[in-house]
């Protein structure tokens, strides 16, 4: 009896699978402050990332992820919306 629960348990991770897969066709999320991120980034390095382009402007700049510890070389546009992408494929939009 303990193997039939075991085997639904081994069901039940597929399902974290299927629901993870969703948010990667989702598009955006919305952070607030005008700022969103795509389904492998965080609120968190999103804001970073938004701080940073207002102090270096486009191109490419270095940010602290609060979440992993690391700092990741992002690409901004100069176009508006600012798309930032790079990192662990990370994205970013903004308004400037």
């Amino acid at each position: 009896k303990g193997n039939g629960k075991n085997t639904s348990g081994c069901g039940q991770k597929a399902t974290p699978g299927i629901a993870h897969a969703a948010p990667s066709t989702g598009g955006q999320t919305a952070c607030g402050g005008g700022v969103s991120v795509g389904p492998n980034t965080t609120c968190a390095f999103a804001q970073n990332v938004y701080q940073t382009y207002q102090n270096y402007g486009p191109g490419n700049i270095t940010v602290y992820s609060p979440v992993t510890r690391l700092t990741y070389t992002m690409y901004c546009s100069g176009a508006t919306p600012v798309v930032c992408t790079g990192g662990n494929n990370a994205s970013v939009y903004f308004y400037p």
